[in-house]
C-alpha cells in the first residue's frame, strides 16, 4: 500500500540555503507539504503552487495582558484604549510575513463558541477618546511603562519594539522595551511581581471545546492578573451544561472578556499547506486542511485514471504536539451586544 508523501520544512532550512526547499525537492515527490511563512511569497508567485495552497486559521491565540491591580490599568477605559490602539493587520503584514489572522478576542474562528458580536478592533480615534476619558488626553501624564522581552530572543525584541511604537503613535504613551534574562522574567511571572505590568500570552488548543479556552485560561483557576466574578460565573455555569446549551453562555463570556480587556488579543497564526490537485476524499476542519488522524482510510490519490488507496503520515509545522486534527462542528448561539466595545 502506497502512502501520501508529506514534507515539513523549518525556517532554518530556508535561511541556510540559497535555493529554497521547494526548488530542491521536485514537487511530484510529495502530495502534501507544510510550509514555513517565509516560503509564502515564493508560492504565491508560482502559477501552479499558488493554486495548490490551502490556508487555515490555527487553533491558537496570541495576546499581551495587563496587571489590572496596578494603575493605570485598573482603569477599564485605559485597557480598552490600548485594545483599540493595536494595529493588528499592520503587525501581521510587517512582522509575520502576512501570515496570520487578526484576533479580537480569545476564541479563534472555528471554535464552537466563536462570536463576532463583540471584538477588539483597531480604531485609533476611539482609542484616543477612551484614553482621554480615562484621564490621559493625548497620553499626557501617562506613566512610562516597561515592556519586558527575553534578552536573547530576537523575535521577542521585534514584538516589543513594534507594539511600543504602535502605542506611542496612536496614544502618545511611552512604552519602553526592556530586555531581561528568561529565567528572571519567569521568576517575576511566577511570583506575580507588581513591576511586571505587561504579560505576554499565547494559547494552543488541547481539545476543541470552549472550556479549554475560557475556563482554563482566564477562568477562576487560571494563573493570571485578572479575576472577575461575572466572567467566572459564566464559565462555571457553561462548564456544567451539554455543549449545545453551553455555547450561548460561552459566547457571552467571550464577548465579556473582549469588552473588559484584561488582555489585548492580536493574532491567530495560520496553517499553510500545499496539496496536490489529484488528492481527493479528505475531510477539512476549521483549523486543519486535512484530518490526518481520523480520516486516513478515506483519502485517495487519483493518477492516470487509477484510484489508489493511500495511508497518511501526520505532520505539522511549528508544534506537532499541539496540532488539532479533529475539530468540533461549529454551533451557533446568540450574544448580547457589549455596551462599551461594540
Amino acid at each position: 500500500m502506497d502512502s501520501i508523501h508529506q514534507q515539513r520544512y523549518q525556517p532554518v532550512e530556508v535561511l541556510q540555503h540559497q535555493t529554497s526547499p521547494l526548488q530542491r525537492h521536485p514537487q511530484p515527490e510529495f502530495d502534501m507539504i507544510s510550509l514555513d511563512p517565509t516560503q509564502l511569497p515564493q508560492v504565491q508567485a508560482d502559477p501552479t503552487l499558488s493554486q495548490e495552497l490551502k490556508r487555515t486559521v490555527a487553533a491558537n491565540t496570541f495576546w499581551f495582558s495587563f496587571d489590572v491591580a496596578v494603575k493605570p490599568f485598573d482603569n477599564l477605559q485605559v485597557r480598552q484604549a490600548f485594545a483599540a490602539a493595536v494595529n493588528r493587520e499592520q503587525y501581521i503584514k510587517q512582522i509575520t510575513n502576512g501570515v496570520g489572522v487578526p484576533a479580537g478576542t480569545l476564541l479563534y474562528p472555528g471554535n464552537p463558541a466563536y462570536q463576532s458580536t463583540c471584538q477588539q478592533t483597531y480604531d485609533p480615534d476611539k482609542a484616543k477618546k477612551l484614553l482621554a476619558d480615562g484621564g490621559f488626553p493625548d497620553g499626557k501624564d501617562f506613566p512610562t511603562q516597561q515592556l519586558r522581552y527575553v534578552a536573547d530572543d530576537a523575535a521577542s525584541q521585534v514584538w516589543a519594539t513594534f507594539f511600543s511604537r504602535n502605542l506611542k503613535h496612536v496614544l502618545g504613551v511611552a512604552i519602553e522595551p526592556s530586555s531581561i534574562d528568561a529565567t528572571e522574567l519567569q521568576s517575576l511571572r511566577n511570583h506575580r511581581d507588581p513591576s511586571l505590568v505587561f504579560g505576554i500570552g499565547e494559547w494552543w488548543e488541547d481539545y476543541p471545546h470552549p472550556q479549554n479556552w475560557l475556563s482554563l485560561v482566564f477562568g477562576p483557576r487560571a494563573i493570571k492578573f485578572w479575576s472577575d466574578p461575572e466572567f467566572d460565573e459564566l464559565c462555571a455555569r457553561a462548564d456544567k451544561l451539554p455543549i449545545g446549551q453551553a455555547i450561548p453562555i460561552y459566547q457571552e463570556a467571550d464577548a465579556y472578556l473582549a469588552e473588559q480587556a484584561p488582555a489585548v488579543f492580536y493574532m491567530h497564526t495560520e496553517n499553510l499547506t500545499l496539496i496536490k490537485g489529484d488528492l481527493q476524499g479528505y475531510i477539512t476542519y476549521p483549523t486543519s486542511v486535512v484530518d490526518l488522524n481520523f480520516q486516513a482510510e478515506k483519502i485517495d490519490k487519483t493518477k492516470s485514471q487509477t484510484r489508489r488507496r493511500r495511508e497518511t503520515v501526520a505532520g505539522n509545522i511549528g508544534n506537532p504536539s499541539r496540532f488539532l486534527t479533529h475539530q468540533a462542528s461549529c454551533l451557533t448561539g446568540t450574544v448580547p451586544r457589549c455596551p462599551s466595545f461594540a
